[in-house]
C-alpha cells in the first residue's frame, strides 16, 4: 500500500514517553503525579496528498474524564513538534489522537486513534501511535453480540501495523457490511442495528490494505432496552 494515496490517513508518528515520579515520603500511587512528552513528525506535503491534516489534538483519559489535553498546528517549517504533559496521575489511562484540517483542532475529525497507556509510578512508560504505516491486522471487539430486535450495539474497530502498534485510520476507507441484513444491518461507524431473529456475520474491509475483520451477532425477536457494547 502506498500511504501517500489517501489524503486522510497521513504518515504521523506519534511517541508519547512518560516520566512518573512518585510523591514524597509515600508510595501510594494514588497520589503519585506524572509527566509526558509527546515528539511528533509530520510527513510532507505534496500534490498527492491535497487535504493533508493539519493539526493534531492529543489527550490522556481517566475513564471518561479528560486529565489532560492540548493541540498541536503543523509546524510553519521543519517537520517537528513537541508536546509537554505535567501532572498526569499514575494510573492506567487512555491516549486518544485526532487529526484535523484545521490549525487550531476544530472541524470534522479526519482520522482518530486510541491506545492504553499505564503511567508507572517512578518508572518511563512509553506508547506508540502511527498514522498511514501499513494495516497489517484488523480486528474488531467484541467478537460476538447477542441482541434483541430492534437494539442495537457497537463494534469497536482497531488496527494494527505489522509492529503492533495503533494505526489511525478514517471511516472514509472502511467498510462495513453485513451478511444478511434482514437479521441485522450496520452503520458505517460500526453500529449494529438487530432487525429480526437469526445470525449474521458482520465484517469491515479497509480499502487501501484489503485487511478485514468480523464479528458475529445472534437476534433474538423479543425486545428490550438499547445495548451499547464497547
Amino acid at each position: 500500500m502506498n500511504p501517500m494515496k489517501s489524503p486522510i490517513k497521513l504518515s504521523y508518528l506519534l511517541a508519547v514517553a512518560a516520566f512518573v515520579a512518585g510523591c514524597g515520603g509515600t508510595s501510594s500511587q494514588a497520589s503519585a503525579i506524572g509527566a509526558a512528552t509527546l515528539s511528533i513528525t509530520w510527513p510532507d506535503q505534496s500534490r498527492l496528498i491535497p487535504v493533508a491534516a493539519n493539526s493534531i489534538t492529543v489527550a490522556f483519559l481517566n475513564g471518561s474524564t479528560t486529565v489532560a489535553s492540548q493541540t498541536v498546528a503543523r509546524p510553519s517549517s521543519g517537520n517537528q513538534s513537541t508536546l509537554s504533559f505535567t501532572g498526569l496521575p499514575a494510573t492506567s489511562l487512555t491516549l486518544t489522537a485526532k487529526a484535523y484540517p484545521t490549525t487550531d483542532g476544530t472541524g470534522t475529525a479526519q482520522a482518530s486513534a486510541s491506545q492504553a497507556i499505564t503511567i508507572v509510578s517512578g518508572s518511563t512508560t512509553s506508547a506508540t501511535l502511527t498514522m498511514a504505516s501499513t494495516i497489517a491486522a484488523l480486528s474488531v471487539s467484541p467478537t460476538s453480540l447477542s441482541l434483541s430486535a430492534g437494539n442495537t450495539g457497537t463494534l469497536t474497530l482497531s488496527a494494527k501495523d505489522s509492529s503492533g502498534a495503533t494505526v489511525i485510520t478514517s471511516d472514509s476507507t472502511m467498510t462495513w457490511t453485513s451478511s444478511d441484513t434482514s437479521v441485522a444491518t450496520v452503520s458505517s461507524s460500526g453500529v449494529v442495528t438487530a432487525v429480526a431473529g437469526g445470525s449474521a456475520t458482520i465484517s469491515v474491509t479497509d480499502s487501501e490494505s484489503g485487511k478485514s475483520a468480523s464479528a458475529s451477532v445472534a437476534v433474538t425477536s423479543t425486545g428490550g432496552a438499547t445495548v451499547t457494547v464497547k
